[in-house]
Parts: structure tokens; sequence; C-alpha cells
């Protein structure tokens, strides 16, 4: 486990024939080598006191973990959000990663884990805390003269994204309402922002550019705890 601190009469008779090869390959199964590929397991998180494991990881790949949580700090007690941001290596080619937290997995957190190869994910609040999920879905993504998706819109003061793409990167960023990141600063019911502002994870692209089908994008919402996943086209 590796750790770390996405006819004419002349052709019936070889219709015939063809038909009865269809029907033997629905019996029997197609041969070996033409068989579909079973979809893989799903991504699996496991929670202990000091770490956050995914198993059902593709051997060898890259895990992202980016987690957002409430934890309380100092003397008198302070509620301050802390984020988590790790890519970590199935090294061993287990099919499982680990995550450590030497002062132990916050009580209140939300967690989303992607297997960078697989494209399989889970987003999960850390067990015991039930934070709500809000419906995130694609008409939230708002498109470009040519048609692009270049903004993401959210009806919150706060927003906490990620977006990951299978095999290619991970980009993140915080904005708030009326912040240098709001790209509808007239509006005071919805955050925008343009995706092209996102910052890259690790040895990503320095810009992603555009929002395509087969990015996964979670947000959440610092200040209240609430989050929305959306697979784009899917």
């Amino acid at each position: 486990m590796s750790r770390r601190a996405m006819t004419a009469d002349g052709d019936i008779g070889m219709m015939k024939r063809g038909s009865i090869a269809i029907v033997l390959l629905v019996l029997f199964g197609l041969p070996a080598g033409h068989a579909q590929k079973s979809a893989p397991p799903p991504l699996t998180v496991q929670f202990s006191e000091n770490a956050i494991t995914a198993a059902n990881v593709s051997p060898g790949a890259t895990v992202v973990l980016f987690g957002i949580a409430r934890v309380g700090v100092g003397r008198p007690v302070a509620i301050q959000v802390k984020r988590w941001v790790e890519m970590v290596s199935d090294d061993d080619r287990d099919g499982a990663v680990r995550v450590e937290f030497p002062a132990g997995v916050p009580a209140q957190g939300i967690w989303a884990v992607v297997d960078m190869s697989s494209g399989a994910y889970a987003v999960v609040p850390t067990p015991g805390y039930d934070p709500p999920r809000i419906a995130f879905s694609s008409d939230l993504l708002k498109n470009d003269n040519a048609g692009q998706i270049r903004k993401v819109a959210w009806p919150l003061s706060e927003m906490e994204l990620l977006v990951v793409r299978p095999g290619d990167g991970v980009w993140r960023l915080y904005a708030a309402k009326f912040g240098s990141f709001d790209d509808d600063r007239q509006n005071p019911a919805a955050l925008r922002i343009d995706v092209d502002k996102l910052l890259p994870v690790g040895n990503s692209p320095a810009r992603i550019g555009h929002i395509r089908n087969g990015d996964l994008i979670v947000i959440i919402d610092p200040d209240w705890m609430r989050y929305g996943v959306v697979e784009v086209g899917k």
C-alpha cells in the first residue's frame, strides 16, 4: 500500500451461416480476445483515526485526495476551515493508497478521492458527519460564444472547486462572492468563476482551458459545509 505525511439470392446461404454464427456468439459468448471488459470495481474509502485509505485503485495509478474540514484550534477553541490536496501514487501496485493525518482525521470533513487512471471516484463525509449534498447539475456550467464550457456558477457565497480530468490533470480554486475570482459581481445571488483561473495541482498543465465531457467537478461550500458533484456529460 502506497502512503503519503475518467440481398441477392446468391447470398442467402452466407446470410444463414452468418445468422447461425451470431446465435452461437450470443449463446456461448464472444471469444476471449473480443470479450467486453468488465467495469472496474467501485472505489472505496476507508477511515481510521489517523488515516484515509482508498481501495480498488487501478494498480500503479495516481490518486487525488481533496478534502475540506472544520477543525478546532487553540484555547479557547476557534473553528477554522482547513483544506487538503494530495496526489498519491500506488507505487507498490497493490490497489490501495493511504493518506495519514498525524493530528487525526477531522470529524467534520468532506473528502473527494479520484483514481486518475480509471476515473473512478468517491465523495464522502467523515463517518458520523452528515453535511447536506446539494444537487449540482450541468445546468450550472455556462458556455462561451464558441460553445465551450468556461464558467461554473454556484448559488452560494463561497466555493472550494476541484476539477479532475482523468489521465490529464487536476485543478482547484477557492473563490468568494465579490472577490477577485467572482466573474459576475453584478449578481448578488450567485458566484461565478472562469475555469481558466483554476490553479494546477502537481504536474498538471498550467491552464485547463475549458470544461470537457468526462471531467469531474466537485464543489464544497466551506462556510456551511455543503457539497455537490457532477461528472460532465453523464
